[in-house]
């Protein structure tokens, strides 16, 4: 039995190799025990020396679920169980880019990762439409699906420079959070920068799922859902009935604001 056979489900057995990320994937994907009133200022993220210690588990997710032939075969042979397994490929490749954003000296991830996560993106929002192909031929061009083996190196950035990145992203959300409608465009960008914000917390979320940091990664993941399906819905739109993706909006509702403003002073916690 493969890896990937342990992970789709085709087994309820984890191997005590299973990276942490892996094994505790779907559980700190559940409602947690801890109340929003035990929550602590605990500045997690203070100390450079951790940074390369949270990309290497970013990393060994990745290594787990993604394998370059597989991709080619899932690419060449479309089915839903294909599209499952990319739907996986891609939320750990979603994970480890934005471990190299927040954590490495550029808050950059690597070319190939970045090009290919964006064309599985595509990929998959035209998966049940012909121009599907086009995203397939740009995925199989040159070694791109190779190159991901190991997608580039990584320097950690200074504790300062990580507190500027995050800090200008929370800024940003709550910049966004504040219109009453937005484009969808914008829209997606505030939900983008709460998934950077979720997948802040991954790590430390699978290392204490009994603890604060997964109730606090599990509120930026039930945010992130809810926006990720209100989004899908615009896009669905305009590649099936023609809508004009630039000029559709998005209402941002009073529950998302509270929400939002509620999670992101207990984030500014964990960074200082």
């Amino acid at each position: 039995m493969t890896k990937k056979e342990l992970f789709f489900g085709n087994s309820t057995e984890i191997k005590k190799t299973t990276p942490i990320l892996i094994s505790r994937f779907k559980a700190i994907r559940s409602k947690p025990r801890v109340d929003f009133c035990c929550f602590q200022e605990n500045p997690i993220f203070g100390l450079q020396d951790s940074y390369r210690d949270l990309l290497q588990e970013a990393e060994k997710g990745w290594n787990y679920t993604y394998d370059h032939r597989a991709a080619r075969d899932y690419l060449l042979e479309p089915s839903e169980a294909s599209h499952k397994a990319l739907k996986v490929v891609r939320s750990f490749g979603l994970i480890l880019k934005a471990h190299y954003k927040l954590f490495d000296e550029t808050h950059l991830c690597p070319e190939n990762l970045h090009i290919f996560l964006g064309t599985l993106g595509e990929h998959a929002d035209h998966y049940r439409v012909p121009q599907r192909q086009i995203f397939v031929d740009k995925l199989l061009e040159e070694d791109l699906l190779e190159s991901l083996v190991n997608p580039g190196g990584f320097k950690p950035a200074t504790s300062e420079s990580f507190q500027d990145y995050t800090s200008q992203k929370i800024n940003d959300i709550g910049s966004l959070s504040s219109e009453e409608i937005l484009s969808a465009g914008d829209f997606h960008t505030l939900r983008k920068r709460l998934r950077l914000l979720m997948n802040l917390f991954q790590i430390p979320a699978v290392k204490n799922p009994e603890g604060q940091e997964q109730w606090l990664f599990y509120q930026l993941f039930n945010l992130c859902q809810q926006m990720g399906a209100e989004h899908d819905s615009v896009v669905k739109e305009s590649i099936e009935n023609g809508l004009d993706y630039e000029k559709a909006s998005i209402v941002v509702d009073k529950s998302k604001k509270e929400e939002i403003s509620r999670i992101l002073p207990l984030v500014e916690k964990t960074i200082q």
